[in-house]
């Protein structure tokens, strides 16, 4: 094992790595509003910018390449994944540069049913730390998840009294201890954690102590496939 990276499964294989595509309009040329889905209602989100299609990231209003939008960006994100709402399906970043950066900063928890198509883009997560963020990482699923195609970047400012907190991923949960989720122990669960897929993903942290996957006991069902860690 290298002392700077870890390769849990091959070589990686990112998307978006070519020559930079040409930058599309602000909207698709002649695309039509589409009203908002019964999952998007369910959830009380509004499409920003409804010429996108559900689940392209642009249509909540969330842009790359603007470190000044990371909190309108996580705003939107965690409105229209969240584990209360009702959204599930492939939410997807595009790479209009072929070298996009989505900047945000703040943990995001994902409802069951979500599927990440990074598309060679990169997420750029920095955020001061906080007790409230023990045990819990940038991306937080417990269930029927996946992410894919991309890089993330974790710049996340250790303290605040968490403790194995500002992880890249963190899959699963045990017991009381963090904020997010709520309290959750196996035997209680109708349905158990996991059916979760990393595949084709780089991530890159500066935390000290920190674990780029953190993942806990009683997850039935994980697959990490051409991921490094550096």
């Amino acid at each position: 094992m290298s002392t700077r990276r870890s390769v849990l499964s091959g070589a990686v294989a990112l998307l978006g790595t070519g020559a930079a595509a040409a930058a599309p309009p602000p909207h698709p040329a002649g695309a039509q509003p589409s009203a908002a889905t019964p999952a998007e209602a369910a959830s009380g989100v509004t499409p920003k910018f409804p010429e996108y299609a559900p689940g392209d990231v642009r249509r909540y209003g969330i842009v790359p390449n603007d470190a000044a939008a990371a909190g309108a960006n996580t705003t939107a994100l965690k409105a229209l994944v969240a584990p209360a709402g009702a959204f599930s399906g492939t939410v997807w970043f595009p790479n209009s540069t072929g070298k996009d950066t989505y900047y945000l900063n703040d943990i995001v928890c994902f409802h069951d049913g979500i599927q990440v198509d990074l598309q060679g883009c990169t997420l750029h997560f920095s955020k001061p730390g906080e007790r409230r963020d023990t045990n819990a990482g940038f991306i937080f699923a417990l269930r029927d998840f996946s992410i894919s195609n991309g890089s993330i970047v974790v710049d996340y400012q250790r303290g605040g009294g968490g403790t194995d907190a500002g992880n890249a991923l963190t899959f699963g949960k045990r017991g009381e201890d963090g904020s997010y989720f709520g309290p959750i122990y196996d035997s209680k669960l109708p349905v158990p954690m996991g059916n979760i897929t990393v595949r084709n993903l780089r991530i890159t942290a500066n935390t000290r102590g920190g674990i780029g996957i953190l993942m806990f006991g009683g997850l039935n069902g994980v697959i990490l496939e051409n991921v490094w860690l550096d």
